[in-house]
């Protein structure tokens, strides 16, 4: 069994670091005990292993709270989301003692892509109508949309000291009866760089096969920490040492084709002078000649041309104290998305319509589908569609040229109608009809045994070939 979950803490006075964190996750919950939380959801937010998910799931079991968790590795579409944390939001536990469930959604700064079309909407939605506890954890707070964060209590948690993974690594030892020297876990704690999971992986890893470790048996190089690009913007912005941000950069998960992007959508907060920003962005536009001709010749030995320029000449074209800002993600990309989601959502929508329409879903995207759209400003027509056509919200929305008011309610009743719909077709196939209305002083009778009734009664002969 993987370590890192066999010790995972159970109080929140048991997980390491971050003192300050876990006392406002504390007062967070107990508002919500009070009947007056300080907001309906939080947002934990922090680098990997630093104790996230263990202080939410921590202090779920420490008030005593049900959790209904959705994480990376499950399907988190609009209709999952309504079905799952909508549902578990607005209810109450099945057993009184539990008192409340809190409803946790890891790595909401993932909820993107086809997978989890319409997942971010709904999650904001479901925050706005709950009345249970929600607990969400990211590893970039800015990935996170904007429609979910500003409803959500922010929280901090920062990488914990040395000391405290060590002393998270003496307790497993003691747990497991193995004998270490202090050294030796002393120098994983400091390889692990904060990351707490990391460090008790890299112990279990060390002590596979035997009770007892010395430095003799520290075979381990230095564990690649990553930096992230916030710390590469600080340097660009603030800094003045070249090799410092080119190091950093190095070990980002962004390439330079994407860097040039964050630096392009927060220069101009950072700069306030025009002609620092005009210089910063002459320097811009050069190593962007080297990225175009690294996509053009293939030859990525350029990267280091363009990385020298947009961090070096960027750093060189300020001449007064920086102000920067809150660092936002580069527009481009959410423009992207946007147009990658609505791209996605036209052709699951023309695809029904060719469905229903036996035409191919090219020919209803370049024929069909503004005639639908001119079809649908009637609501009559637009419920008729969307109840044929079983459409989900996010695509009623589409078709109605995104008046989401409207989507809302033609949505609702066509799901009333398809539901009204279903029930009549499993009352009729049980013999289940509503009774007809009797004169009074008569029994009802169902259309169901009416219709027996009249089959038993005699019929008189049609023909000389009935007998």
């Amino acid at each position: 069994m993987n370590w890192a979950e066999k010790y995972r803490p159970t109080t929140l006075s048991s997980v390491a670091g971050n003192p300050t964190a876990k006392k406002h996750l504390l007062e967070w919950a107990m508002s919500w005990e009070q009947g007056r939380p300080l907001s309906r959801a939080v947002l934990c937010c922090g680098r990997a292993g630093v104790g996230k998910t263990s202080a939410v799931l921590s202090l779920a079991s420490e008030m005593g709270w049900e959790v209904v968790e959705l994480n990376a590795s499950d399907q988190r579409t609009a209709e999952v989301i309504r079905r799952v944390v909508g549902l578990a939001s607005r209810t109450a536990t099945l057993d009184p003692k539990l008192g409340r469930r809190l409803i946790v959604l890891d790595e909401a700064d993932n909820v993107h892509g086809r997978a989890d079309a319409g997942g971010a909407g709904a999650i904001a939605r479901a925050i706005r109508e709950t009345a249970q506890p929600v607990a969400l954890i990211a590893n970039d707070c800015q990935a996170v949309p904007t429609s979910i964060s500003s409803q959500c209590l922010r929280i901090q948690f920062k990488k914990p000291s040395t000391k405290a993974v060590l002393e998270v690594l003496r307790r497993v030892c003691a747990a497991e009866g193995i004998r270490a020297d202090v050294e030796v876990l002393k120098r994983i704690a400091e390889a692990a760089d904060g990351d707490i999971r990391g460090a008790i992986n890299d112990l279990q890893a060390l002590t596979e096969g035997r009770k007892s470790i010395t430095l003799d048996d520290l075979h381990m190089g230095t564990r690649d920490v990553k930096s992230d690009v916030f710390k590469v913007l600080n340097l660009v912005f603030k800094g003045s040492d070249l090799r410092a941000a080119q190091d950093a950069a190095f070990t980002i998960d962004q390439s330079p084709d994407d860097l040039i992007h964050w630096i392009d959508e927060n220069l101009p907060d950072a700069y306030a002078h025009p002609d620092e920003i005009a210089r910063a962005y002459r320097w811009l536009s050069r190593a962007d000649v080297f990225l175009g001709r690294v996509r053009r010749r293939q030859d990525y030995g350029m990267w280091r041309y363009a990385s020298v320029d947009m961090l070096g000449g960027v750093m060189v074209a300020k001449r007064s104290p920086p102000h920067p800002k809150r660092y936002r993600s580069p527009t481009y990309w959410r423009l992207l998305g946007r147009l990658k989601r609505m791209r996605e959502m036209r052709d699951r929508l023309a695809h029904k319509i060719g469905r229903y329409t036996h035409t191919s879903g090219s020919y209803v995207k370049r024929e069909l589908l503004p005639f639908f759209r001119l079809l649908c400003a009637s609501d009559g027509m637009a419920v008729m569609m969307c109840e044929q056509l079983e459409l989900t919200l996010d695509e009623t929305t589409y078709l109605l040229d995104g008046d989401a008011s409207r989507a809302e309610r033609v949505y609702t009743e066509a799901t009333r109608r398809r539901r009204q719909r279903t029930e009549e077709v499993i009352e009729y196939f049980a013999g289940m009809a509503p009774a007809e209305h009797a004169p009074e002083g008569e029994t009802p009778v169902s259309k169901a045994e009416r219709k027996l009734s009249r089959d038993d009664e005699p019929k008189g002969q049609k023909s000389l070939f009935e007998f």
